[in-house]
């Protein structure tokens, strides 16, 4: 009769002389260190470095979690290695967010994670306040782990959500990111106007907002007249700073949050709404505090070099909205408009394209893409998914402030102001050797000296658009380093400007915020301290981090309840996004939704398509089928709403079969 694994282990418990051999033969093993990956089935793999993949069987598993990096050894079995645990180096698992089980009558928590399948023994930090139904949203924490302390225990911290709330999942992303879920409190803080006596009236000047229709916090209003031989484009923004001081508490929880988060469906406020919404949003007909930036744009679309910038009160003479205002101009649809401000539409729309030429011919533009958005009930249920492609009133609006940003850039620089500039450094200084070989290859000749300079950059990147070249267009980006932030000036790459201080939403972002201290600083003739710690700067692109990893979860969840009650079998039309080895990445043109073609659907045999990274291509024999940046049709194939999967097919495979 075979022996079981777990008679094993207790014969070296009980021998000290056959555990002392174990210890022996694994001391003299291989070890590697790896992630866990877990499957479907009990079994798992341990991946390490160089793509090496090692076989953990199941009764290994029963004490490892998805995602734990851990040291093994490895073992020989005929021509299959497979790895033994031997060390937790770093949990998956500390703090996280799951859901209550009760299974005979013990409670027990279920991580929020797409590829963590198990449940974890539980018990509450504070049983007699916090009841636990079946079916809650808690915050919990891992106290022990299985591989280092024989069984996993896990202690709930609070409760995130009822079972039964309707906007559970909104609460479940936020938490899972540490986010705040609702707006800050406001009762108990007082708003006092800073005293400025060199603040001009510009009440009389026809300002205008463009915004979406159901904007509330607007904070930008345009101005501009035509003068021959240039622009005269004013940008005023509304001034929370005005309201909110470096030593008042609501500077701290601006500070906090860095960001207004955009979820799907629900809005979560950097500032309290009453001072976002009512106070300092810039409404028609109401006298407003502002920061204001006059600037001198060539017919050619060039921004001048000579920039004025002053505090104002100024009250916006009417509201609109980018579909109305798009309607005015691509079609010469009516619309009832305050007099003056038709011609400053028109002379807007006309700036926009002339700017977007110049950038097109001397910087660089990134290619348009639409907006989406959720239609959701009050109840949070998806109803339907909007395709909104970006027209000329975004484009005007845009450009507007891209050059306002600019304009504030250059005028700090000037000023030599340390301020929080937004920078990007084009290409990675250690991929340069990588991407040479990869232009070479692609029929681009540049030195590595050029490519790290902002005109050369710019120049490659126009090259790149010009050929029409898609596919190295999306491979260029794996090249790029990441944007962040800096007190100093730098270029902005991505942009292609030279200076950029970002200080346009200061009721949203609050780094824009500070840039108003700092521009106040300078129109006063007052000096200033660098705003940014290398902690502040962290947590800002950290934050930044988790605001996009949370739209991009909360969107991924809607996504799949919305394919899900699409038939399967249904047709798609996809832009390929991205190509490895286990298939394609794709977007659907008509939502936005992020899908997976698995290489296994794409030919009805092995080694029929060879998938190539490095171009972006899937070829078969010399044959190319399919590239990045392509659009394809697709079927309908998997919709998996626990793990926020969409999978799709061909409607014909390849085949090496000839027709």
């Amino acid at each position: 009769m075979p022996t079981s694994q777990d008679q094993v282990k207790q014969m070296f418990k009980d021998n000290p002389l056959l555990a002392q051999l174990k210890a022996q033969i694994v001391e003299n093993l291989p070890t590697v260190e790896g992630r866990v990956k877990a499957s479907d089935k009990s079994y798992g793999f341990l991946q390490c470095d160089g793509n090496k993949s090692y076989f953990i069987a199941p009764p290994f598993m029963k004490n490892l979690i998805h995602g734990d990096l851990i040291k093994a050894s490895l073992h020989e079995q005929g021509k299959k290695t497979s790895a033994e645990p031997q060390e937790l180096l770093q949990p998956s698992l500390s703090q996280f967010i799951g859901q209550v089980q009760f299974i005979n009558g013990k409670c027990r928590i279920v991580p929020e994670h797409r590829q963590i399948n198990r449940d974890l023994p539980a018990r509450s930090v504070d049983p007699k306040t916090l009841k636990l139904e079946q079916g809650d949203w808690v915050k919990a924490k891992l106290s022990s782990h299985a591989l280092t302390d024989k069984q996993f225990a896990v202690i709930v911290e609070s409760l995130v959500a009822k079972q039964d709330d309707p906007l559970a999942r909104w609460k479940i992303v936020t938490a899972k990111h540490d986010l705040a879920w609702d707006e800050p409190e406001s009762s108990e803080t007082t708003l006092e106007v800073e005293q400025v006596s060199s603040r001009v009236d510009l009440r009389h000047m026809p300002w205008f907002t463009i915004d979406g229709l159901h904007t509330k916090d607007m904070d930008d209003a345009i101005h501009i007249s035509d003068q021959s031989d240039h622009w005269r484009l004013s940008v005023a923004i509304a001034d929370p700073s005005a309201y909110v001081s470096e030593g008042h508490p609501l500077n701290q929880v601006a500070k906090d949050r860095c960001f207004t988060l955009y979820l799907p469906g629900k809005t979560v406020p950097m500032l309290p709404e009453n001072l976002a919404n009512q106070t300092c949003s810039l409404l028609p007909g109401e006298d407003k505090l502002a920061l204001v930036c006059h600037m001198k744009i060539e017919k050619t679309g060039l921004l001048k070099p000579d920039f004025e910038f002053e505090l104002a009160t100024i009250r916006s003479h009417q509201r609109l909205d980018y579909t109305s205002v798009s309607n005015l101009i691509e079609n010469q649809l009516d619309l009832d408009l305050v007099p003056g401000i038709e011609a400053q539409l028109q002379q807007l729309a006309e700036f926009s394209r002339q700017r977007i030429e110049w950038r097109q011919q001397h910087s660089t533009v990134f290619k348009s893409r639409p907006d989406y958005s959720f239609e959701l009930s009050e109840y949070g249920e998806l109803l339907d998914i909007h395709c909104q492609p970006r027209r000329i009133a975004n484009s005007m609006v845009e450009e507007a402030m891209v050059a306002a940003n600019a304009a504030a850039g250059q005028f700090l620089s000037q000023q030599q102001r340390q301020a929080v500039y937004s920078v990007h450094c084009g290409f990675k200084t250690e991929s340069i050797d990588a991407l040479l070989k990869f232009l070479e290859k692609n029929g681009y000749c540049y030195s590595a000296q050029e490519l790290q300079t902002l005109s050369g950059f710019c120049e490659l990147r126009r090259q790149v658009e010009a050929r029409g070249d898609v596919a190295n267009e999306v491979l260029l980006r794996r090249f790029y380093n990441q944007s962040e932030f800096a007190n100093d000036s730098q270029a902005h790459f991505g942009l292609g400007e030279a200076a950029y201080a970002s200080w346009t939403s200061p009721i949203r972002k609050y780094g824009d915020m500070l840039n108003h201290r700092i521009i106040k600083a300078a129109i006063l003739e007052q000096s200033n301290e660098a705003p940014l710690t290398e902690e502040l700067s962290q947590h800002m692109s950290e934050q930044r981090r988790k605001h996009k990893f949370a739209e991009r979860e909360m969107a991924d969840y809607l996504y799949t309840q919305y394919y899900a009650m699409l038939k399967v079998g249904s047709k798609l039309k996809a832009e390929i996004m991205d190509v490895n080895r286990a298939g394609l990445k794709l977007q659907f043109m008509d939502t936005g939704a992020r899908g997976f073609l698995p290489a296994s659907l794409m030919s009805d045999a092995k080694d029929v398509l060879v998938f190539e990274t490095d171009t972006g291509c899937i070829v078969q024999g010399e044959s190319v089928k399919l590239c990045l940046g392509e659009t394809i049709e697709v079927i309908l194939h998997d919709v998996r709403i626990e793990n926020q999967n969409i999978t799709v097919r061909l409607e014909k495979p390849y085949s090496n079969t000839p027709n």
